[in-house]
């Protein structure tokens, strides 16, 4: 179903009405599976309160047919980059510090911004160039930003200067006050080797997705509120949005989640978990206490082009990533190094000093065959490779009787 320019129009003008949408009719805070025309309002007033003119129909013609309304409170909505003195909620993962490689998922910003979320593992642009997603207005704020300026990774909020510089603005998305905005998007120029291989908490990007299935579950990891879980409870959303100019500004195709982020989360992808690994379905941009509003990636792809998971083209690199982020988590940064040769990682902890080779698919016996003769009778050897990872009795599985290891 399309839900016409002239049926928004009439709706919007209601006093308090902020946006419209598509999806299922809620009530008591359930779905009912009944497709209606979501009206959004900042406050729910009671009808007795409101005059006549005021109050929203219970239907509205669509392709000559009666179509029921649902109003919804939503609060008002604004950007999500940092606003004031917003901590992260409470977490053994610091999403806040100096990451390197940094997964997505972390802080980021421009240096005129305070901080928002790296969106994306390393994706190739349409030029098949390497680059990471965030928010315009984390990665380009308005009227302070141009080409090649650097991302910090923290972000600026979190103590993030010129010497934690990432990578370079690409492109970015204008936001404008006059007309309606299809997404807040921007590409970054990085060096592949300061970006690790997944979202962190969730794993690999393997795909991007730009269409939605309104039913699933969705997955987004962010700067302040760490890996949540959400559903979709409008497509195709026109809502005023806060936070870039003085007044709100008109997005126009938006998707409305169920609350699933806070100030600081603006840039987070927002996927489903696929059976091959995460694909993104959305760019996180703004929201409230109430709703997390996102852009489709199909507005994405629109402004900037196709963009393809690295994942698609350097598995072996994206994999060693997800092996350094397991022992760093396991173990922590200190613990973990990475030795200029030799093997690919030496992890060092009170009770035994693992010695980790990750080979590539089909190379496990031969890897384990030459790192044995590489390693000090006390030391720990430890061969991981796709298939080993996977597996339940595999290399990682077999030093729990040593040390807690993250399984990958």
């Amino acid at each position: 179903m399309h839900l016409p320019d002239s049926v928004r129009d009439a709706l919007e003008s209601h006093p308090n009405v902020i946006g419209t949408c598509l999806g299922n009719r809620r009530v008591g805070g359930r779905e009912t599976g009944e497709e209606s025309v979501i009206v959004l309002v900042t406050r729910k007033i009671p009808e007795d309160q409101l005059s006549t003119e005021a109050v929203v129909p219970e239907t509205v013609k669509i392709d000559g047919q009666e179509v029921p309304t649902d109003v919804q409170e939503i609060g008002e909505p604004r950007i999500h980059a940092v606003g004031g003195a917003v901590e992260p909620v409470e977490s053994d993962t610091d999403r806040t510090r100096r990451w390197r490689p940094a997964p997505a998922g972390v802080s980021v910003g421009h240096p005129e911004t305070t901080a928002g979320t790296l969106g994306s593992p390393v994706v190739l642009d349409a030029k098949n160039r390497p680059v990471v997603l965030t928010n315009a207005h984390v990665a380009a704020p308005i009227g302070s930003a141009s080409k090649g300026d650097p991302l910090y990774q923290p972000g600026p909020a979190d103590g993030g200067t010129e010497g934690d510089a990432i990578g370079e603005l690409r492109e970015y998305s204008e936001i404008t006050r006059t007309e309606p905005n299809t997404t807040d998007s921007a590409l970054v120029a990085v060096d592949p080797d300061a970006i690790a291989g997944d979202v962190l908490g969730i794993g690999p990007l393997v795909g991007i997705e730009e269409s939605a299935d309104m039913d699933a579950t969705y997955t987004k990891s962010g700067r302040t509120t760490g890996v949540t879980t959400g559903g979709q409870r409008g497509r195709d959303a026109r809502v005023r949005v806060r936070g870039y100019y003085d007044e709100p500004v008109v997005f126009e195709g938006v998707g409305v989640f169920s609350p699933m982020s806070a100030s600081g989360d603006s840039g987070s992808v927002i996927g489903i978990q696929a059976d091959d690994g995460f694909r993104a379905t959305h760019l996180l941009f703004a929201g409230s206490d109430r709703v997390t509003l996102a852009v489709p990636m199909a507005a994405v792809v629109d402004e900037h082009g196709p963009l393809t998971p690295a994942t698609e083209t350097e598995p072996q690199a994206v994999f060693r990533d997800r092996v350094r982020r397991a022992l760093t988590n396991g173990y922590g940064p200190t613990a973990v190094n990475e030795p200029e040769t030799g093997p690919d990682f030496l992890v060092t902890t009170p009770f035994v000093r693992l010695v980790v080779v990750v080979a590539e698919c089909g190379a496990f016996e031969a890897a384990g065959r030459a790192l044995s003769h590489s390693t000090d009778e006390t030391d720990v050897p430890v061969v991981v490779s796709p298939e080993s990872a996977d597996d339940g009795d595999g290399a990682l599985e077999s030093l729990s009787r040593y040390v807690c290891l993250v399984r990958l």
